[in-house]
């Protein structure tokens, strides 16, 4: 195998429980906890209607339990199912890396319980399976910017992923490294996905390469091999994203694990926007809408590329179309944020995302890439973001931010987490049984076996 794949391999192989730290095992815990939560607020919409429709038309008793289904489904279309009910929101967790890369860690989580419920494993064999992916994930967001390469998040959820389940399924190091060539080689992820008007495969792209890693865990369990130099051999990976170093795979940085260092978010949109939203429902006390002449959103680089219409999507982010584009429009989600005073899962409703009322205020805003803030992005990975408001009368109010509540370094506490819970969960289940998952969820360190969660999550939208 080529030194990539074997560094990964090895570094899952050798992870055990007891040898995770008590602060890693704390953060696995809320990451899973943050992750059901969204996963519920999520469950009813189209894409997740659909993809369950698919997963509950191949009943499999030995399989994995997907939300809101009666029976077991495979286990790749659960992960698929489950994921895609995670992600939908764009509310769940973010890892952002030094060089930029990046993604939504958590989307992980559903083939990693699918694989602990298969095996009947514990509670903490889901967090020790969290555990080697969040690490896998965050040593690529580290080591390259696989964005800058036309290569989407869904690499690092892949390969997270597939050595998180392998090591489940009880695979050596040489399976481990099977399973991670057969969940990636084929299955290449493309950014195309988040360009553009975006689609309802935006919210479910991670949930496919959740899927697909599932997929080659289980071919390699099964005896089948596959290329054993998937990133340095000729035609590999790295012919595509160029070559990147993980030999610091599993290193603490700042003394703290890749689950610690992994933000969550206060609102459902975008992470980038999370900085602009806070600032804008601070400012708005200050004016009235119909004063305002112009507004300009200072940034770092990546705000405006990917939410700004850096991208050559202006006419889509100043114009959205659907809740995908909507909640990866800053124009859209900061003249929602001044008109309404906050931002909901009712943010996003086809009616509001397609209101013409909010329109003239969206053209007068503008975004812009601000080279002091990039700079400070880069030296310091500290998120800082200014808005200029200029009023009709000639006043400016000008402020800025710094660390938005859920990064890491402003990060959300407990009842935050237990707060954006609640108020999603009543989505699903009725007051009762979403207080007994709730406590399940927490004590997820002392459950013998996943079957009563599994339930529990079966029930979901049944009265």
């Amino acid at each position: 195998m080529d030194k990539t794949t074997q560094i990964i391999a090895d570094f899952a192989a050798s992870q055990t429980y007891d040898a995770i730290s008590t602060e890693a095992k704390a953060a696995a815990i809320r990451h899973h906890f943050d992750g059901i939560g969204c996963a519920a607020g999520g469950f009813d919409s189209e894409p997740c209607h659909v993809v369950r429709k698919i997963a509950g038309a191949v009943n499999d008793s030995n399989g994995a339990s997907v939300f809101g289904l009666n029976g077991k489904a495979t286990p790749e279309y659960a992960t698929f199912a489950n994921a895609s009910a995670v992600r939908h929101l764009d509310f769940n967790d973010t890892y952002l890396g030094g060089k930029g890369g990046g993604g939504h860690p958590n989307d992980m989580a559903p083939a990693i319980f699918a694989a602990v419920e298969m095996t009947g494993g514990s509670g903490k064999d889901l967090i020790t399976g969290l555990y080697i992916a969040y690490e896998i994930f965050g040593g690529l967001s580290n080591a390259i910017r696989f964005r800058g390469k036309g290569i989407d998040q869904g690499i690092s959820v892949s390969l997270g992923s597939a050595a998180a389940v392998a090591k489940i399924l009880g695979l050596d190091r040489e399976g481990i490294a099977n399973a991670i060539a057969m969940a990636i080689v084929p299955c290449l992820p493309v950014r195309v996905t988040r360009a553009g008007e975006l689609s309802h495969w935006k919210g479910c792209a991670t949930a496919h390469a959740a899927m697909t890693a599932m997929f080659g865990a289980r071919l390699a369990q099964a005896g089948m091999t596959g290329p054993s130099k998937p990133f340095e051999g000729f035609d590999g990976i790295w012919n595509i994203s160029g070559p990147f170093d993980l030999s610091g795979l599993g290193e603490r940085i700042d003394g703290k694990s890749a689950i610690e260092r992994t933000a969550y978010k206060f609102f459902p949109a975008e992470f980038n926007s999370q900085g602009p939203i806070t600032l804008l429902l601070k400012l708005r006390q200050q004016f009235g809408i119909d004063e305002i002449e112009h507004i300009d959103i200072h940034s770092y680089h990546l705000t405006w590329h990917e939410i700004g219409g850096g991208q050559g999507d202006v006419a889509e982010k100043w114009d959205p179309k659907t809740r995908e584009s909507a909640d990866h429009s800053l124009p859209y989600l900061a003249a929602v944020a001044l008109t309404d005073g906050q931002i909901t899962l009712e943010s996003f409703t086809d009616k509001r995302v397609r209101d013409p009322a909010l329109r003239p205020l969206m053209q007068k805003i503008a975004v812009k890439d601000d080279e002091a803030l990039q700079e400070h992005w880069a030296a310091t990975s500290e998120p800082k973001n200014r808005i200029d408001i200029r009023l009709k009368n000639g006043r400016t109010i000008s402020e800025e931010v710094v660390n938005f509540r859920g990064h890491t370094k402003n990060p959300m506490n407990d009842d935050e987490i237990r707060f954006k819970f609640d108020n999603m969960i009543g989505y699903v289940l009725p007051k009762d049984r979403a207080a007994k998952l709730s406590d399940m969820l927490w004590s997820l360190d002392r459950q013998a076996r996943l079957d009563d969660l599994a339930a529990n999550f079966r029930s979901w939208g049944h009265a």
